[in-house]
């Protein structure tokens, strides 16, 4: 069962494109960021989903949540034409509020699979954690909701079956219908995004997962 997987031969975004990234991150790290503007995937939320709360170890505590925003027409073009004909909603996703440590366990809303280029990792020991739910089989594929909503669980509840930590300038092919949750962030994690139907038709150069 696919969780993630490197890509170190895929090719990196543009320049451009990951500083064009690299200045709205700065916006947020330096203060200056117009917090009221709606990220790119504000439709995305519901409010359970977006205030969901987690239980460890009998502590009660919210979970961080992606913000994604747009870096222009420039990044969707070159997606399509460099990682796959029918990659979508394409952006910088930044993990927001810094003050949390983690975004619990989810199943992203919207797609089945995320590939993601880290810019800025969010501390040294940031780990992406995947679940399988008691009772439930890992991939989660029909239980993203209506109109695409996000799924999780509390981690009382999941047994760990991959535990990663990814590093910066490198695509990461995620299975977003596996619950996972990143932990120990102690600043703004951010990467590029691409939202993906499949992964058959990726840059793979013979070297396509099991």
């Amino acid at each position: 069962m696919l969780t993630q997987i490197t890509n170190p031969w895929m090719p990196h975004p543009p320049k451009k494109i990951i500083d064009k990234a690299r200045a709205i991150l700065e916006t947020y790290n330096n203060g200056t960021a117009d917090l009221t503007t709606a990220p790119t995937n504000a439709h995305v939320y519901n409010n359970n989903y977006t205030n969901r709360v987690y239980h460890r170890h009998g502590v009660e505590t919210m979970s961080r949540k992606q913000h994604v925003f747009s870096v222009g027409e420039e990044f969707d073009k070159w997606a399509a034409d460099n990682i796959h004909p029918y990659a979508y909603e394409a952006g910088l996703s930044i993990s927001m509020p810094k003050d949390l440590p983690g975004q619990g366990p989810h199943c992203d809303p919207r797609r089945r699979y995320a590939l993601n280029y880290i810019i800025d990792t969010g501390g040294d020991n940031v780990r992406t954690v995947f679940y399988k739910e008691k009772g439930f089989p890992i991939e989660r594929l029909h239980d993203a909701g209506p109109e695409g909503r996000g799924y999780w669980a509390d981690y009382p509840d999941l047994e760990v079956i991959d535990d990663v930590v990814f590093g910066a300038g490198i695509w990461v092919l995620l299975n977003a219908k596996v619950l996972h949750s990143v932990e120990n962030m102690v600043g703004y994690r951010s990467f590029l995004t691409i939202s993906l139907p499949d992964i058959h038709q990726l840059p793979w150069n013979n070297r396509l997962p099991s």
